[in-house]
């Protein structure tokens, strides 16, 4: 089984900074939930914009992670989200 996790533009203003500039702790909590309910499945995920630094970041925090997805994709990630 394969799943795949599509993540947006993050609308300003929305919610809490901190995962608007590429926290993870939102979509750590997704991918734990999917791997809990589907254990020997294997993800993929897209991300466009912000969502593209979001799961690029995520798998970059711990290589343990990578093993977990087939495919990551970043497309039109931002950069210099500091100003």
């Amino acid at each position: 089984m394969y799943v795949t996790t599509v993540i947006g533009d993050i609308a300003e203003g929305l919610i809490p900074a901190s995962t608007a500039l590429g926290g993870t702790d939102e979509y750590a909590a997704m991918v734990s939930e999917i791997c809990k309910r589907y254990p020997s499945t294997k993800l993929v995920s897209i991300g466009f914009s912000m969502g593209g630094n979001i799961v690029l970041k995520y798998i970059g925090e711990d290589n343990s992670r990578q093993d977990k997805f087939l495919c990551v994709m970043s497309l039109c990630q931002g950069y210099n989200a500091g100003q």
